[in-house]
């Protein structure tokens, strides 16, 4: 679902847009491609999963987080993730 959607569908429930009075800490799963694919895992990630965010996505997330008090983004995403956070990081 996306953005969009996700207002349309609060709208036709009568309640109002959701929004935060405080945010700490943001979690970002950076997508669920991995090259490894642990039991314990519990996003379920894989070498056959291709599922990735993108750049827009990510530069969403940099602006919303500067927007906010943000104390901790606490990255996961499998073990590929090093090539994906350095633009994030930087």
């Amino acid at each position: 679902m996306g953005q969009a959607d996700f207002r349309d569908t609060i709208k036709e429930y009568g309640k109002k847009q959701p929004h935060s009075l405080d945010i700490r800490t943001f979690h970002v799963n950076f997508g669920l491609r991995c090259n490894q694919q642990c039991r314990h895992c519990h996003h379920q990630t894989g070498p056959e999963r291709s599922a990735m965010m993108s750049w827009e996505t990510m530069e969403l997330i940099i602006r919303n987080a500067q927007k906010q008090t943000v104390e901790t983004i606490d990255i996961t995403g499998g073990a590929l993730i090093k090539s994906c956070v350095k633009p994030l990081i930087e």
